[in-house]
């Protein structure tokens, strides 16, 4: 996971989340990898959840350029990508802890991707 914030790809383990930069030995090198941008945009109510997008990465050796730079990673991407349930879920989550439910409770068409049995699309919103 990637956040503007100062900190850098962060990666899940045991503990919760940790740098993947101190952690590079934690990096799969090869497996299914999909990054999801989150679309963000202003309302008169605020910021809102507009939209998500998932992008397949390359197979091989496509996380361990998480160590080497927040934007790296963006040259491992192979095309347009999907999510599975799991994913689904971990989207989901992520967006419950990381944003107060005001700024995605409201994305009708984010939340029914998400809920939805659709495995092929890569994503919905402008």
């Amino acid at each position: 996971m990637w956040e503007n914030n100062g900190q850098g790809w962060q990666i899940r383990t045991a503990g919760g989340f940790a740098s993947a930069v101190r952690n590079r030995d934690s990096l799969p090198k090869q497996g299914e990898f999909v990054l999801v941008e989150l679309k963000l945009g202003m309302t008169e109510d605020g910021l809102r959840v507009t939209g998500l997008i998932a992008y397949r990465l390359a197979n091989r050796w496509s996380l361990t350029m998480l160590d080497k730079g927040d934007d790296r990673v963006l040259s491992t991407v192979a095309g347009l990508g999907s999510l599975v349930r799991g994913q689904k879920n971990a989207v989901r989550e992520a967006l419950r802890e990381h944003f107060m439910r005001a700024v995605w409770a409201d994305s009708q068409e984010v939340l029914e991707f998400l809920n939805n049995a659709d495995f092929h699309s890569p994503g919905v919103g402008a």
